[in-house]
């Protein structure tokens, strides 16, 4: 046959026999002449041809189609015939092979050609069919030769089309209903393989590809994914796929919340060949599973009930129908929101964004674009409302004046009731913001949250509900019935409501509801809290409505009839009911003439400067008669009787403890915080029913403390009748609060300066001075309060019932002091003291005490006269002056207001009692302890100022010096301004100095001579009496105090300590002494050197000496020999031994007469050598000769 002649032997369907070829030419092929490929013979692919077409080489067959030539070899062969790959021209046997698994198929029965394996080439051959190929989707083929398919008509010979399983497009499937049922409709999730040039192309990938699911056409756009297992081969229907897999990120099952490309995830997963409802993709209205963008949780929600619920079609007439259905499919799923309000519900016609939504034609919006504005509804009363905001109860039944609607159903008539917002709501109800009301009671302030009417009302319940028509919250308990709503905040013992952040409780407190024995059905006005008040305000005070119930409807709450009165007035009983026409008092308008004294018709004289509820109070029972007058039983409000001492103690014109609630319950804390809430009468008192010995057995009048703030109370622990009592855990009350430092709170009292309380302990105050107890007058019942804190404590501003002569509650004065007799004036500082620290005949003033001996109770009858002599004291000429005005009120009873920085500013220079004293801590042997200090870090240089400085409580004895350095010492930083004269005594004392009187005791040494120096045993022993009998050797090494220099004239028998002398520097004389005078006149050989009180004068044993003899009495003692001369004025420490000065002092060391300074010019020079002189000799070891030059100091 000549070459370009096609012989198509192709294995599968060849049927022309090969008469040139034999097989001598297959075993010489090397002596071919030229090569041979498979489309010598037979084209690659194969033609297909209806029959053998010798001119063209075609016969029948489908090469072309499975095998197009874009991908033909002789490797792709092999999908059919085994070994085709590797042919060789000895193929040519007349046999046709097929593999034995066409395609590599997966079926389990393997995929044949319906043929045996190997069969004879024909001239007419007999084709057959393929079963459980791949390529077919494992459908059987259609036989070899027939003619091609045709798109899309064909598309089912392999698949359905579409297939009936999952949710393919088929009946009534939600694909069909959206996108039809024909071969379109594939294109939403597959490749749309029908616009293809060789549309069943795909079908030859088969094996080597997964499934191809893909989201390219509308409305997904390409954005989405299917999560199912579409590898190879397990979309093939032998595998029995499970197919469970589900579509994600598709707009078409999105809630519709954002465009296609951005799309949400859908409520419910769209599992393939699973159902969805509406609730699929967007939620519904079943609690847990409710649509919660924008606002359509409020809703499709609403509380749960059908009668709170707004179905689709109010808002998306144009799509949904009543019944949920989808109404118009076109626009569902076609990617914009369509608002249409519902005409049958929205007659006027309901605008979104600006536009009308009607049915016919919505408003559209694309999805997650910014919310608009819904107006013109019925639903928010036709006010405009945006969709995703927040809105609350005032946006609808907010207005400008009342509208009130109480006939019939009024709770489901559809009229909207309104509040007047302003003036009322926010001026007289409880919407008042700040201040207080015309009754003096702060403003409640519900508007500081912007869901304030759920203070009162509850979200929760549903509108148009007749069990609650108000929508109260709390509505019904079984110890308030209806009225809980208001008990809620107003109840004793009410822990209040909080909405938001903020808890809201009233400190108004009522204890029972108007309504008694006397009232019946046809009266029954009272019954409800709101019968009479009016939350929402009015234009009377306390919210009294301007028309009360008289008659109210027992199941709604509502009003049914009704009676118009005035109370803006509410000062005197005639503003509750009045004796003369108009009879419109809120204590009359409903009381017919059964009722006593003031009626609706009449009124008399009972009592018509009295208020009513000062005896008919809200807290008193009403089994019999509504809010009969009685004392408490416990458990009720204390301001029902006790209103104007919980005001006071409210306010910021007096000094008290500061009150925060009225709330009747105990404490279990105390804190330290200024608005602690636990701040209320039963912090400190136990209720009527523990004291009340009617209701109490083991109770007693005066027994109305608590044992501790924070103690258990029972019928049988927890109270008492004194305020202080060692034996007690706590220590009692008071100390059980002030034990630790408490915060005062700086709005609700008067200020003083002061922003922390004194800290008092039980065991300091177990062991002070002033720890002794004061019978109280007599209660009804015998008892009396053992009175310990409060004797000195007692301020009684304001009260009017005080039956026990003791109260702490309110006071004109600072730290709430009693008078004790005296005239109370604020401040009352040192005037209290000596109301005890006085004699009976001193000029104290008002009511002194009987007797020098007694306190001024008369309680304590054996104070010493020293202690009752420190009001004559600070009479002396030279003292602290703490009767000065100009230092009063500046001292501050602790160390964080009495700090360094407060000392040293000038404008704060004071001295008080209490400054040098802690009455809480002091005892009669040690009057100094507890009193603040300032303890200082020394330097170990000579005449070096310490380098820093510590607050300390002192110990007192030698402790002493630490209260004096808080003044006059460095650690007032201002000390010059407080006086140029004064010194700094932490520089003078230090003991790194050469020489000092050694008052430190606590650290350094006595400087003083272990071998010289006598003392004066006749007055020494007064100046410092603890060290009484003390040898002259014992002397040199004692510690000293300031006290010891610096306190009264007759020492011996006045109070210790620097509070009055009648000598200059405040120095203390023995009685007796002549030694009295401390100046630049005082010589050696003087009778009056008030050193002379401790130093003997006759120095013979002062180691100062020369030619065997004292240089004190042989050359100093002379009229020109003064002490000054050679020593310093201030003698407290100084930076050269022996307190000796040179003649270059500082200021303030020198003498005041300036003949004795030491500058060696003058007549009256001294010692005459400089201040870094090396003659300065010890003590012991001083000789004339150690003296510089000098001049007129012989001694003559």
């Amino acid at each position: 046959m000549a070459k370009g002649t096609y012989m198509h032997l192709w294995a599968s369907f060849a049927i022309l026999a090969l008469s040139i070829l034999s097989n001598p030419l297959e075993s010489h092929a090397q002596q071919s002449q030229y090569p041979i490929s498979c489309d010598e013979c037979h084209r690659m692919p194969p033609l297909d041809s209806p029959y053998r077409n010798p001119d063209t080489g075609g016969f029948t067959g489908n090469h072309e189609t499975h095998n197009p030539p874009s991908i033909a070899s002789k490797q792709s062969c092999e999908k059919c015939h085994a070994g085709s790959g590797s042919f060789l021209t000895s193929h040519r046997d007349g046999f046709i092979n097929m593999t034995s698994n066409i395609n590599s198929s997966a079926h389990p029965l393997r995929s044949v050609y319906n043929k045996p394996r190997f069969f004879n080439q024909t001239t007419l051959p007999t084709l057959q069919t393929c079963s459980n190929v791949n390529c077919h989707f494992e459908t059987t083929t259609p036989a070899w030769g027939r003619a091609a398919y045709s798109s899309p008509s064909d598309c089912d010979k392999c698949h359905q089309a579409a297939p009936s399983d999952g949710n393919h497009p088929v009946g009534a499937q939600k694909h069909a209903q959206y996108y039809g049922t024909t071969t379109s409709s594939c294109a939403k999730c597959h490749p749309d393989h029908t616009g293809e040039p060789a549309p069943f192309g795909h079908a030859t990938s088969a094996g080597n590809r997964t499934l191809s699911v893909r989201f390219a056409a509308l409305p997904n756009n390409g954005f989405g994914r299917y999560t199912g297992n579409v590898a190879y081969p397990y979309y093939l229907p032998s595998k029995n796929a499970a197919r469970s897999g589900t579509c994600r990120n598709t707009y078409c099952h999105s809630p519709g919340t954002k465009p296609a490309g951005s799309s949400a995830d859908p409520n419910k997963s769209a599992a393939w060949g699973g159902t969805l409802d509406c609730t699929g993709c967007h939620k519904g209205s079943v609690s847990g599973d409710y649509m919660n963008t924008g606002s359509h949780y409020a809703h499709v929600y609403g509380d749960g009930s059908a009668k709170s619920q707004i179905s689709c079609v109010k808002c998306h007439a144009a799509t949904a129908a009543a019944d949920m259905a989808i109404s118009d499919r076109s626009r569902h799923v076609n990617g914009q929101v369509e608002v249409a309000f519902d005409s049958s519900s929205n007659p006027t016609g309901g605008s979104y964004n600006g536009t009308l939504a009607t049915p016919l034609s919505p408003s559209v919006k694309t999805p997650g674009s910014n919310y608009a504005v819904c107006q013109n509804l019925y639903c928010h009363g036709g006010n405009p409302v945006t969709w995703g905001g927040t809105v609350n109860c005032q946006d609808c039944h907010g207005g400008g004046s009342d509208a009130d609607n109480f006939g019939g159903t009024f709770w489901s008539d559809g009229t909207t009731g309104k509040i007047k917002t302003a003036g009322e709501w926010d001026g007289t109800g409880h919407g008042r913001a700040s201040g207080t009301y015309p009754s003096g009671t702060a403003a409640a302030n519900f508007g500081v949250e912007a869901k304030q009417c759920e203070y009162c009302h509850d979200a929760g319940v549903g509108h148009a509900q007749a069990s609650n028509a108000f929508r109260l919250r709390n509505y019904s308990t079984a110890a308030w019935g209806r009225n809980a709503v208001c008990q809620n905040c107003h109840g004793a013992g009410s822990a209040g409501v909080t909405v938001g952040s903020h808890l809201k409780n009233s400190s108004r407190k009522v204890g029972s509801d108007h309504y008694g024995a006397k009232h019946s059905n046809s009266k029954n006005g009272g019954q409800f809290c709101w019968d009479c008040h009016d939350g929402h305000g009015d234009t009377n005070a306390y919210m009294i409505h301007n028309s009360v119930a008289s008659t109210s409807d027992r199941t709604t709450g509502a009003p049914a009839t009704t009676a118009a009165t005035s109370f803006t007035a509410f000062a005197t009983g005639t503003d509750y009911a009045r004796g003369a026409a108009p009879y419109n008092g809120i204590c009359q308008v409903c009381h017919d003439s059964t009722v006593n004294h003031y009626t609706a018709t009449s009124g008399d004289s009972h009592n018509p400067g009295t208020r009513c509820t000062s005896c008919h109070t809200h807290t008193g029972p009403n089994s019999s008669n509504a809010f009969p007058g009685s004392e408490s039983a416990g458990g009720a409000p204390c301001l029902g009787c006790h209103a104007t001492g919980f005001a006071n103690m409210r306010t910021n014109a007096s000094y008290h403890h500061y009150m925060q609630n009225d709330t009747a319950t105990y404490s279990n804390s105390a804190t330290p915080s200024a608005t602690d809430t636990n701040r209320r009468c039963l912090m400190c008192h136990v209720d009527h029913n523990i004291f009340r010995p009617d209701m109490n057995a083991g109770g007693a009048r005066a027994k109305n403390l608590r044992t501790g703030a924070i103690d258990a109370v029972s019928a049988s622990v927890g109270f008492t009748n004194s305020d202080f009592d060692n034996a007690l855990a706590s220590g009692g009350v008071c100390v059980s609060c002030h034990t630790n430092q408490q915060t005062k709170n700086s709005t609700n009292r008067k200020g003083n300066g002061t922003t922390v309380t004194p800290r008092v302990t039980k065991s300091e105050y177990a062991g002070s001075a002033h720890n002794y107890a004061v019978a109280g007058g007599a209660f009804s019942d015998a008892s009396r309060v053992n009175a310990n804190c409060i004797k000195c404590h007692n301020a009684q501003n304001g009260e009017t019932s005080l039956k026990g002569n003791f109260g702490n509650h309110d006071g004109t004065a600072s730290s709430i002091l009693g008078a004790l007799g005296g005239t109370l004036t604020d401040p009352y500082e040192a005037g209290l003291c000596y109301r005890c620290h006085s004699n009976a005949a001193d000029a104290v003033g008002g009511t002194k005490k009987t007797a020098n001996a007694r306190d001024w109770y008369g309680a304590v009858t054996t104070m010493s006269s020293r202690a009752t002599a420190i009001f004559q004291s600070f009479q002396k000429a030279n003292k602290h002056q703490v009767d000065l005005p100009a230092y009063s009120g500046k001292h501050k009873p602790n160390a964080v207001d009495e700090s360094r920085a407060y000392i040293s500013n000038a404008a704060n220079k004071h001295v008080d009692c209490s400054d040098c004293h802690n009455p809480h801590t002091a005892t009669a042997a040690n009057p100094t302890k507890g009193a603040m200090g300032a303890n200082p870090t020394n330097s170990t240089g000579n005449w070096t100022a310490p380098t820093a400085w510590a607050d300390v409580s002192v110990a007192g004895g030698d402790d002493e010096y630490k209260i004096c350095f808080r003044c006059h010492s460095g650690y007032n930083t201002g000390l010059s301004s407080w006086s140029s004269a004064w010194t700094d005594l932490g520089k003078e004392f230090s003991t790194g100095n050469k020489s000092y009187h050694w008052i430190e005791g606590d650290r350094g040494a006595a400087k003083a001579d272990t071998t010289y120096g006598n003392f004066n045993k006749t007055y020494i022993y007064k100046m410092m009496p603890r060290y009484n009998g003390f040898t002259d050797a014992q002397l040199r090494t004692v510690r000293m105090r300031c006290s010891d220099c610096h306190g009264s004239d007759n020492a011996e028998n006045n109070p210790n300590g620097p509070h009055g002398s009648s000598y200059a520097r405040m120095l203390k004389v023995p009685a007796g002494s002549p030694y009295t005078t401390w100046n630049s006149t005082s010589q050696v050989g003087g009778a009056n050197v008030w050193c002379f009180n401790c130093h003997l004068p006759a120095f013979t044993n002062s180691g100062f000496s020369g030619s065997g003899s004292s240089l004190h009495t042989s050359k100093h003692s002379g009229s020109k020999g003064t002490c000054m001369d050679c020593h310093i004025k201030v003698p407290h420490g100084w930076q050269i031994p022996h307190l000796l000065k040179p003649y270059n002092m500082p200021a303030n060391y020198p003498a005041e007469n300036a003949a004795y300074n030491g500058t060696g010019t003058t007549s009256r020079s001294g010692i005459d050598l400089p201040l870094n002189s090396t003659n300065w000799g010890l003590s012991g070891k001083w000789t004339e000769n150690s003296c510089g030059s000098h001049q007129n100091c012989s001694g003559n």
